[in-house]
């Protein structure tokens, strides 16, 4: 008995110096269910841009065009790639009451929300709490304004869906 006690001592002690193991007394744990876990995701650089704008009406009709793909005089796109489902609050802000600018999101041709009053006001702003993966475009449109300088905020976070899931680092 004594033996044998000694022998297992020996090869409990000789098998780790020698690289070896025994294996796993049982098979690793199961992950608990639930949505597979992000990887490589990564929201949206947050938008913060200041625009001046010349005097102007909507010459273009904006609101009768399914979207503007490039910069004229009163027409701003600023596109956007969401890798994953994100929340966007989108704010724009201007000086003067006189002016009226709207602000849109635009999934290609399809308009995902607006904003658009009238004036007196300085602002207009939407949240949106999920917004599938894909790429958008956030519009300025300067309705009717003299000549005045606008500022547009967009924010993103993780959408409720994946939120539970990990944190995205910013693009």
């Amino acid at each position: 008995m004594q033996q044998r006690l000694a022998l297992a001592l020996i090869l409990a002690v000789a098998f780790p110096l020698a690289g070896c193991s025994s294996p796993p007394a049982s098979p690793p744990a199961t992950p608990p269910a639930g949505p597979p876990a992000m990887t490589n995701a990564t929201l949206p650089e947050d938008i913060d841009e200041t625009m001046d704008v010349t005097a102007g009406v909507d010459p273009f009709n904006f609101a009768m065009q399914p979207i503007c793909s490039q910069q004229v005089s009163t027409c701003f796109p600023h596109p956007f790639n969401a890798s994953v489902n994100v929340s966007l609050t989108a704010t724009l802000t201007w000086t003067l009451q006189a002016s009226d600018f709207d602000l849109y999101l635009y999934q290609g041709n399809t308009a995902v929300a607006m904003s658009a009053g009238m004036p007196p006001s300085t602002q207009e702003a939407f949240t949106v709490p999920e917004l599938a993966a894909g790429d958008y475009t956030l519009i300025v449109v300067a309705w009717s304004v003299p000549k005045d300088t606008y500022h547009l905020t967009a924010t993103f976070a993780l959408a409720p869906s994946v939120a539970g899931n990990a944190t995205a680092p910013r693009a």
